[in-house]
């Protein structure tokens, strides 16, 4: 947990012990920063935190493949959300005809469970010999808080689960790559994937840098996006905050951490117009 006292961070429990710091990041996502690290009698509400849905954790299945031919040099995605959608000629009332188009998607699969053939996956290649294919954890795995969050419990699942879904995994990864063998597998725990990208995520002031407790910091996907860039970008926004860098640097004189670094500074201008 990160200790907090009198609305300002100290530290963090590390193995059951307390460490002092001056300044505690956290890269862990907003609800558990603000929720489950921040004790009980020192936690602020964070209302607009409770609209923010999390997305499905995934699992990662790691593949030991032997490929007869050549592997993809990119990701290979499998997107139901993405299926065309089914139009229809539709007859009215006065007998003229029209065409309902049908909705982007397929409706039938939903990832609380597995379809075979259907279900979301992602498949990269890190090595010929090497297959990462992700999947979204299904509810054998994980389950949706209805309060106080919308963000997801890791279930108590047995391995029967596990062995359970790498074999589907498998059985839809050869459909796939048919000149692809198996040789072995093994399945990561559920991995959380931070904050569904939703209008509401972007509005949220909690979704910053700096939180409500003096001394805390946030960085991570929840910060700005989920990918490479997004981690980036967080870090180095995170890095300005901590060091005091404000609006008028950023967007006035164009100063930050990195352009300081670049050109031999290494402190933010002190003599400045006080901005908020």
């Amino acid at each position: 947990g990160i200790v907090v006292e009198g609305g300002v961070a100290r530290g963090a429990i590390v193995d059951g012990e307390r460490v002092e710091a001056d300044a505690v990041v956290s890269c862990l996502g907003a609800h558990r920063t603000l929720i489950d690290l921040v004790p009980g009698e020192e936690r602020k509400e964070v209302p607009t935190l409770q609209l923010l849905k999390e997305e499905r954790p995934l699992i990662r299945v790691t593949l030991d493949v032997v490929a007869a031919g050549d592997v993809p040099h990119c990701d290979f995605y499998r997107l139901p959300e993405a299926t065309p959608g089914k139009d229809e000629v539709v007859v009215g009332e006065d007998g003229q005809r029209a065409i309902k188009r049908g909705e982007l998607g397929d409706p039938e699969v939903t990832p609380d469970k597995w379809f075979k053939g259907k279900s979301w996956m992602r498949v990269s290649f890190p090595d010929p010999t090497v297959a990462m294919v992700w999947v979204r954890a299904t509810d054998d795995f994980v389950k949706m808080q209805e309060a106080p969050s919308m963000r997801y419990d890791v279930l108590d699942y047995d391995g029967a689960a596990v062995r359970d879904l790498v074999e589907k995994v498998k059985a839809d990864f050869l459909v796939e790559f048919p000149h692809c063998t198996v040789k072995g597998a093994v399945a990561t725990p559920p991995l959380r994937q931070g904050l569904c990208h939703s209008p509401t995520r972007y509005a949220s002031k909690c979704l910053r840098p700096t939180t409500p407790y003096e001394n805390l910091y946030m960085s991570g996907f929840d910060v700005a996006e989920r990918s490479f860039e997004g981690a980036i970008t967080a870090a180095r926004a995170t890095a300005n905050a901590m060091l005091g860098y404000d609006a008028f640097d950023l967007y006035v004189i164009g100063r930050d951490v990195v352009e300081d670094l670049v050109n031999g500074r290494v402190a933010p201008p002190v003599d400045k117009p006080k901005t908020d």
